[in-house]
Order: structure tokens, then sequence, then C-alpha cells
């Protein structure tokens, strides 16, 4: 399965891809094999 991103969110990763912090990247990675593990999972977001 591949992710496809829309262009924000891919000026995004690239930014974050550039920017040299670690952590970040390594949770955007996390969550891209989150997602291809389980491609038909939801999470709703409860905070506003």
């Amino acid at each position: 399965m591949e992710i496809e991103l829309y262009e924000k969110a891919d000026k995004d990763f690239e930014y974050w891809k550039k920017s040299g912090n670690k952590a970040v990247q390594k949770k955007i990675q996390e969550l891209f094999i989150d997602m291809k593990e389980h491609p038909f999972v939801v999470l709703v977001s409860l905070s506003r």
C-alpha cells in the first residue's frame, strides 16, 4: 500500500525532513508505518 499526501502535507513533510528534528521525523515515520499496517482504521480526535 502506498500513502498519497495532499500538496500541503507533502510540503510540510519536506519541511520536517529538512529541519533536522529527528523526534518529529520519527513520529511521522511511525504514523506512516501504522497507516500502512491498519489502512482502514480511522482515528478521531476529541480535542477541539
